[in-house]
């Protein structure tokens, strides 16, 4: 019904507002293993960043698209949050005592409507906070978690009210205010996180054939970022070695939730599991 539907919405609204007013004093996230910002009074820049990335093949996730029905998005950050589940089982992190209560997030560019001005180049984006779904033991419950996350965000209010903020504080002269809020933001938690689609075909730049891209971003927290070229996909890592003891590890951990995933979603039964 038209009541029902506005009451949904009105609810969606209520939540996003409330989600956006206590996204600078709610909770740490408590992954230990992964980032002890929460034992810090402050967010610092301690200098100590590792740089790590790993290729695979597009097609496997184009594949595991295929079988499941989500998105590339909901795909990587599902499998992201597989490989940090694993490293902190590894790492023996005592959040995994109670899956329900792990909190990890991150903060995802979302590119918004822009104009165009000949000769000028534009970006109009905000970063928006999301939780990765570390807590599910399963792939197809991590699947599912990041395909609610996302599409909510969607459509819901986040991005517009996160908009207005930044641009009406601008104009009133609350940089500093708005830096100290996002400071806060920033502060609970744990990633910068971005998955990005380059180009389909391989590059000519100054006559040579350009074989990989990687991007990487040396950031006050962790970054990861997805980024496909030409068929293959990259995971580039920046990491703070005082949270994340072993990088190598988790890499390592990666490339086993890939191919796990790889494997179970190959299978009939499985797949007519995510069709039901």
């Amino acid at each position: 019904s038209k009541d029902g539907g506005f009451g949904k919405m009105l609810n969606s609204l209520i939540k996003d507002l409330k989600t956006v007013a206590n996204l600078a004093n709610g909770p740490f996230d408590n992954c230990s293993s992964v980032n002890i910002n929460h034992q810090k009074p402050t967010l610092e820049h301690n200098g100590k960043r590792m740089r790590l990335d790993f290729d695979f093949q597009l097609d496997d996730i184009r594949s595991i698209k295929r079988s499941t029905g989500y998105t590339i998005n909901d795909i990587v950050v599902a499998l992201f949050a597989g490989a940090v589940r694993r490293y902190m089982a590894c790492m023996k992190d005592k959040a995994l005592e109670n899956p329900d209560g792990i909190k990890m997030s991150g903060l995802a560019p979302f590119a918004q409507p822009r104009g165009t001005r000949p000769g000028q180049v534009q970006n109009k984006m905000v970063f928006v906070h999301f939780s990765f779904p570390v807590g599910p033991a399963t792939m197809k419950e991590r699947l599912e978690k990041a395909h609610q996350e996302f599409d909510h965000l969607k459509r819901s209010m986040q991005v517009p009210l996160l908009r207005i903020l930044s641009e009406a504080g601008t104009k009133l002269g609350l940089e500093k205010a708005l830096a100290a809020e996002n400071t806060k933001i920033w502060h609970r938690t744990s990633w910068v996180f971005s998955n990005v689609p380059g180009p389909r075909e391989t590059m000519i730049v100054f006559g040579k054939e350009m074989t990989s891209f990687k991007p990487f971003y040396c950031n006050v927290l962790h970054q990861a970022i997805f980024f496909s070229y030409a068929g293959t996909m990259s995971l580039g890592l920046v990491l703070d070695t005082d949270s994340i003891k072993k990088p190598k590890l988790l890499i390592q951990c990666f490339k086993e939730e890939l191919e796990a995933a790889k494997k179970e979603t190959s299978v009939d039964d499985y797949k007519q599991g995510f069709s039901e």
